[in-house]
């Protein structure tokens, strides 16, 4: 049994969620969070299959309210646990099947030599299987941030993330409801010198990524003004 959470933030998933967490569960990832960020009626029996089948926690949101509050709504219940002094941290992963149980074991091993740092999985976007429509956002969000915060990462965007508990809790207060919570925890780290570890992770795109919910260029933009307001507000 691996000492780590999984957290999966959830939107209308498809029933390949199902078989991903019996994935996760056959590879002794036994404590999984599961959030249903409001999903529509349609893809509710996803979240009933999941409760009949297996023993994972679900948080429910009546209405969608964003990646952001999902991830902190679950560390939020994570850091409530008893046994939380137990575990190493969470483990951060998307819903569509994109990160690989492989992947999420290198991030687990990561996460227990206990080096008290950010982890994240982190996706080669020249390897010619990237859309084109997420390689400009990504790529223009990363020059900006090492411009900016003074950290260069090969992929701020990425969804498979490692935390050590002991970090948590001031993760979980930062703003951000959508996806430029995630970006936060990155403007954080580098401003508090948080060491950040990037693990090399299969770069895997379903359906030319159909079922993501991240929007190239609107979402680059909010992150990109997220970067400036956040370095102007230290100065």
């Amino acid at each position: 049994m691996k000492n780590a959470y999984i957290i999966i933030p959830a939107l209308d998933p498809e029933e390949k969620l199902v078989s991903y967490i019996k994935e996760l569960l056959d590879a002794d990832f036994s404590d999984i969070i599961v959030v249903d960020d409001g999903s529509s009626p349609e893809h509710k029996p996803v979240f009933d299959q999941i409760k009949e089948k297996y023993d994972c926690t679900i948080i429910t949101h009546s209405h969608n309210m964003g990646k952001g509050r999902a991830l902190k709504n679950a560390f939020e219940h994570f850091l409530r646990l008893p046994s939380v002094g137990e575990f190493e941290g969470v483990i951060c992963v998307d819903c569509d099947g994109q990160h690989t149980v492989n992947d999420v074991c290198k991030v687990y091993d990561e996460l227990c030599k206990g080096e008290n740092e950010l982890i994240l999985g982190s996706r080669n976007f020249d390897l010619g299987n990237t859309p084109k429509k997420s390689i400009a956002g990504n790529k223009s969000v990363r020059l900006l941030f090492k411009l900016l915060c003074g950290l260069d990462l090969n992929d701020t965007q990425t969804g498979l993330r490692g935390i050590p508990t002991s970090l948590l809790p001031e993760y979980k207060n930062l703003k951000g409801e959508r996806y430029e919570y995630e970006m936060n925890m990155l403007i954080l780290s580098a401003h508090k010198k948080i060491p950040v570890k990037e693990i090399p992770i299969e770069t895997v795109y379903i359906d030319e990524n159909k079922g993501s919910h991240y929007r190239p260029f609107a979402d680059s933009v909010r992150i990109a003004a997220l970067i400036f307001k956040a370095l102007f507000a230290r100065r």
